[in-house]
């Protein structure tokens, strides 16, 4: 008869020291391994224990860039520029074929964002096209010129319908200088036609997009010297069965934006001395659900878990940025102070918001 001994695919299994089979094992080194493979198991201790000391007084006098990169990002804000720790971002891997069409993910986005930047300067998109084709970003060839023509035709007719809403203006711009409480927030509004500032992304909005977007609107209407509170409107781009259409979303004006500004910059001021579970895409997703489209409480946690764990298709979930990882490490806190700083920050700017097509 034929013996038939099936071994573990490692040599520190636990099988190899242990009497209930007739595996064996001599090695000490897999014997230590196995021996710490059946340890209890301890969650790791968290990466914050305690809150940090407040930062210097000069902290309290924040630019509008500054606090709208915060709140694009608190706990990347908190780790670099606080303790001066940078993680390595995710980066793509290299693909091992050459591109035939961008299509219509970052490759894209990339190359149209800086065609967007190129046409509002009024560039000549032939003088472009030679620069473009040298950096590699496009195939080789007939199907290179015909991706930067689609894109350049694509970012061209997302600009003229801009210019519907210029109006043939110059740009004006407000410099804010606030005081609000404890702190001072200084900066500049820029891109205002007509007491409408306009703001636009060259893609989907995101909610990154939608937050500085209401920041500055808040800063447009509290700003002096404005006749009277003006409105803010963020364009992008949506595609969808292969038609692209220009979307946006429309902040209306904020009669009392004083109050707002400076509940986020006490949030900000809580943020830098400790990781707040504010995370924009997972945050929002949870109040579109439960104040926009009215859902339980239920749906808002999957919408907020949606948007937090990888989708299977590639793309990766909010909870994977290496900062979060670290401070939380990867669970996604849906607890009151999730849920009270998504309803603080979201609600009253889904409140003055409206989104439509232009």
């Amino acid at each position: 008869s034929t013996v038939v001994t099936e071994h573990r695919l490692q040599g520190f299994n636990p099988a190899y020291f242990t009497k209930a089979e007739r595996l064996f094992s001599y090695s000490e080194e897999s014997f230590r391994a196995a021996s710490r493979l059946l340890e209890e198991k301890s969650p790791p201790d968290p990466f914050f224990a305690g809150k940090l000391p407040e930062p210097e007084p000069e902290w309290r006098t924040v630019s509008l860039e500054n606090l709208a990169r915060f709140w694009a990002h608190p706990v990347r804000y908190l780790l670099t520029r606080r303790l001066g720790i940078r993680l390595e971002e995710r980066e793509m891997s290299p693909s091992d074929r050459e591109p035939m069409d961008l299509g219509k993910g970052l490759p894209r986005y990339l190359l149209e964002s800086g065609l967007a930047r190129y046409r509002s300067g009024g560039g000549d998109p032939d003088r472009l096209y030679p620069v473009v084709q040298a950096s590699g970003v496009l195939p080789h060839g007939t199907p290179g010129k015909w991706t930067f023509e689609r894109s350049w035709r694509s970012v061209d007719a997302f600009f003229r319908v801009l210019e519907d809403h210029r109006d043939g203006e110059s740009p004006k711009f407000l410099d804010v200088d606030l005081s609000l409480g404890s702190f001072r927030l200084t900066g500049r509004v820029e891109g205002i036609y007509h007491e409408q500032a306009l703001r636009y992304r060259v893609g989907r909005i995101r909610a990154v997009d939608r937050l500085a977007a209401w920041l500055n609107h808040l800063a447009l209407c509290a700003g002096e010297g404005a006749s009277r509170p003006g409105k803010t409107l963020l364009a992008g781009r949506k595609v969808e069965k292969r038609k692209e259409e220009t979307v946006f979303c429309l902040y209306r004006p904020v009669p009392d934006p004083l109050p707002l500004l400076e509940e986020l910059l006490s949030l900000y001021w809580e943020g830098l001395q400790g990781p707040l579970p504010f995370f924009p895409e997972t945050s929002g997703a949870w109040a579109e659900a439960l104040f926009r489209k009215e859902r339980s409480s239920g749906d808002a946690r999957e919408a907020a878990r949606k948007a937090w764990e990888p989708n299977g298709y590639g793309f990766p979930g909010e909870g994977e940025d290496p900062y979060l990882d670290l401070c939380f490490r990867g669970n996604l806190p849906l607890g009151e102070p999730f849920s009270f700083l998504a309803e603080k920050i979201f609600k009253p700017l889904m409140f003055f918001e409206e989104a439509g097509t232009l």
